[in-house]
């Protein structure tokens, strides 16, 4: 049978169905016509469903793993495009099979990790990830993270909310990078393995987590604006300034997510509004 996944909030510059072969499934990922690459700006804020995944020759004792794959690609290129994807419906050879409660979330198209004008980045950023991302997805709560992270540059709120968004994001994958490495969690705090008397504070243990994906990062001035609107509520820093550490910040998550799913291609810089393309360097293998 024929499997058809639908996808809302991510339109992607395709010529023709991008073939993906994932988890042991080739799957056409084809964009929905109507809507023009080069118009993006008035589909901007609303709802609209975009993209479908085609799987043919689909048993039926197959379909929960379809699913899964079309959850796990959908909160992929929410990542890749920082716009809420949302996988919500399933037709079964051309007839209604399911539909989701969580059609939410609006269509951005800002500052896009992954260069959505170009197809084999996408493709290979999508078939180079998906296997690290599916075993690491519930341990590292990467959905969770990704979810953050979109919310954070897609909601329209006050910066303090959005600096408290991604602040929550890096505490979440400090504790999870933490637990894998098994650090000692006492008393509320977690410590050092040698001496667990002494607990290992925020920004250590952050560095410690970059550093293990060979990331070089300077924190101090998270740390700080951290502190202070966790403790005040409200920044006296400088919006300039409280604007280029959440840039920052968005820069060390997306070369973070993308070292931690082995991703060896091109990304854009969100600090260079996504107009500089880069590609991924590390010596750690």
């Amino acid at each position: 049978m024929q499997i058809k996944c639908f996808l809302s909030n991510c339109i992607i510059n395709l010529k023709e169905p991008m073939i993906l072969n994932i988890d042991g499934f080739e799957i056409n990922l084809v964009q929905n016509e109507e809507f023009d690459f080069y118009k993006t700006q008035q589909y901007k804020n609303k709802w609209i469903e975009a993209t479908t995944l085609i799987f043919d020759e689909i048993e039926e004792k197959e379909i929960p793993k379809v699913k899964e794959i079309s959850q796990n690609i959908s909160e992929l290129l929410s990542f890749a495009t920082l716009s809420p994807v949302r996988f919500f419906r399933i037709y079964k050879d051309n007839s209604f099979f399911y539909e989701s409660h969580g059609k939410n979330g609006t269509y951005n198209s800002f500052r896009f990790p992954i260069d959505i004008q170009n197809e084999y980045d996408i493709k290979e950023f999508l078939e180079s990830c998906y296997d690290l991302y599916r075993k690491k997805r519930d341990g590292r709560q990467l959905n969770v993270v990704i979810e953050y992270l979109v919310s954070s540059e897609t909601l329209k709120i006050p910066m303090e909310l959005k600096l408290a968004t991604i602040f929550i994001l890096l505490e979440n994958l400090k504790k999870t990078y933490a637990e894998e490495e098994n650090y000692p969690f006492i008393d509320g705090k977690f410590r050092y393995k040698i001496n667990p008397k002494n607990p290992i504070g925020f920004e250590k243990l952050l560095i410690k987590m970059f550093e293990a994906l060979d990331i070089d990062s300077n924190i101090k001035g998270i740390k700080d604006l951290r502190n202070e609107i966790i403790h005040s509520g409200l920044s006296q820093t400088p919006y300039e300034e409280q604007f280029k550490i959440y840039e920052n910040c968005h820069d060390l998550i997306h070369l973070y997510l993308f070292h931690l799913l082995g991703y060896k291609g091109s990304y854009l810089i969100f600090s260079k509004r996504s107009n500089v393309k880069t590609k991924i360097s590390f010596s750690k293998q």
